[in-house]
């Protein structure tokens, strides 16, 4: 597989729509699963998909040879400089083949970019894999939140 072959760019609204709808799904059946919560009192509690990109949020497509194989959805706080990670997703079947490394080193080079010093995460307890990979970019456990079962990381950006 050719990681230069990967591309990262915004989405267009339909793919927008599609993706945002999707995050929220997908974030809301994780939670569910690791607070022990249903999942329409996490709706009540969460809102609903995100129905525009707001202003200091990045949304992109990643595709590999053309194919969109996932997302990513970036926070920027340009109060304290920092960046948090609301979603990266990729197929199940371009997971452990390096494009989460070669993505995440992309969107920490666009951050730095635009001036923030620091990228916070969540990541749920379950997800073994995707924790291994952002701490061996350097990502460090802050904390362990035990009624979401996720543990929070940041990584400053030199």
């Amino acid at each position: 597989m050719k990681l230069d072959k990967i591309l990262i760019r915004e989405p267009d609204s339909i793919e927008f729509k599609k993706i945002a709808k999707f995050s929220f799904e997908n974030f809301v059946v994780e939670m569910a699963k690791s607070s022990g919560k249903s999942a329409d009192e996490l709706k009540s509690y969460l809102g609903s998909t995100p129905d525009q990109i707001y202003e200091n949020e990045i949304w992109r497509v990643i595709e590999l040879s053309d194919k969109q194989i996932g997302f990513l959805w970036v926070k920027l706080n340009p109060k304290d400089m920092t960046a948090f990670g609301y979603d990266i997703y990729l197929e199940p079947e371009f997971r452990s083949k390096g494009i989460g490394r070669s993505v995440m080193n992309q969107l920490g080079q666009e951050i730095k970019n635009l001036g923030y010093t620091t990228v916070n995460i969540c990541v749920f307890e379950e997800n073994i894999i995707a924790r291994a990979l952002y701490e061996s970019l350097g990502f460090q456990v802050v904390k362990f939140d035990e009624s979401r079962k996720q543990y929070h990381l940041n990584c400053k950006i030199d």
